[in-house]
């Protein structure tokens, strides 16, 4: 039997779901530690009843990917631990679809799902960070045929692992809207006056195709 990689006076059989059968035994651990499993599913170290630490299934969503969707809704679990406040504001952005048709924008709404660990190929970065979602997913989902015409992208970030959408910056409560708008000078100051009328100063962006647009949800 192979010996465990975290405690080699341990073996392993190599078919358990758990990391377990990676070679990562839960009693080396430290309780709230979460790696994938063998099943592809994301576990955390837990201490039981009787003081022994075991592996449990902390989320089945790690390797599903999600996409463009069409709405965003206020009782959607994914947003139970948001304000008031910020859950409004997205909701805000999120039904300005007929707005941008008028103005001849395609408006998108994409659920990013993480997709990447740390170095350690089974460890997963506490706290999550960027380097968790692959920055180019949203720009390669969409359609090719979208590029010659202007657009306005909104990515949420899905933790897949604590089942919730989280926010940019510093203090979680931005989000950077994906565009092309530099190329398209009318539809370009339509969408500034837009945004500056309904989020006023918490509306940046610096007018260069390179950089997001960002609006701050507090």
């Amino acid at each position: 039997m192979p010996k465990c990689i975290n405690d080699p006076t341990r073996n392993y059989n190599g078919t358990e779901p758990s990391p377990k059968g990676l070679g990562y035994c839960a009693h080396v651990e430290k309780v709230g530690t979460i790696r994938i499993g063998k099943d592809n599913n994301a576990w955390i170290v837990k201490m039981s009843s009787n003081k022994i630490k075991k592996w449990v299934i902390k989320s089945k969503e790690f390797t599903k990917q999600y996409g463009f969707v069409t709405s965003i809704s206020m009782t959607d679990p994914r947003l139970k631990s948001w304000s008031v406040r910020k859950k409004q504001n997205l909701l805000k952005l999120c039904n300005l679809q007929d707005k941008f048709k008028e103005m001849g924008v395609t408006f998108l709404i994409y659920i990013w799902s993480d997709w990447q660990l740390t170095d350690d190929k089974t460890h997963l970065n506490q706290p999550r960070d960027d380097l968790d979602w692959y920055w180019d997913q949203p720009w390669e989902d969409i359609p090719e045929k979208l590029f010659n015409k202007p657009f306005i992208l909104v990515p949420i970030k899905y933790d897949t692992i604590y089942k919730k959408y989280i926010l940019d910056g510093k203090k979680n409560d931005e989000i950077s809207l994906f565009h092309n708008l530099e190329s398209h000078k009318k539809e370009k100051q339509n969408v500034i006056k837009l945004f500056s009328k309904l989020f006023k100063e918490r509306f940046f962006w610096s007018g260069k195709h390179i950089d997001p647009i960002n609006i701050k949800l507090i």
